[in-house]
């Protein structure tokens, strides 16, 4: 074999060598950096189950305050049912009298004056 072929596969293997060494490096530096972010993932996965169980015992308290609020809800819609009556009987009102005051300052063109 020529010295060409030896020196080719010489730099291949330094290659190959600095490739690996660069790839064991990188994945080290990675499995550093991601072992804390697993470990918190898994304490967090851990600490899951007993704020569901917290949040499942909360809800269940509000349950009775649901029909509360149910209920508060069905009488302000017939409080405001009431005072949208109300507001159009005063509105109605007002317009009739607005016709009367009218009508009565038209009478007076009429009746004289001393």
């Amino acid at each position: 074999m020529p010295s060409v072929v030896w020196i080719a596969l010489a730099v291949n293997i330094v290659c190959f060598v600095a490739g690996a060494i660069w790839l064991t490096v990188n994945a080290l530096g990675a499995w550093r950096h991601g072992w804390p972010a697993l470990r918190r993932l898994s304490s967090a996965a851990d600490e899951l189950p007993r704020r569901v169980a917290g949040l499942e015992s909360r809800v269940a308290a509000l349950e009775p305050r649901f029909d509360d609020l149910e209920r508060s809800t069905a009488s302000l819609r017939a409080s405001v049912a009431r005072a949208r009556l109300l507001l159009a009987v005063a509105l109605e009102a007002k317009h009739t009298i607005q016709q009367t005051r009218q009508a009565i300052a038209f009478a007076r063109v009429f009746v004289p004056r001393r």
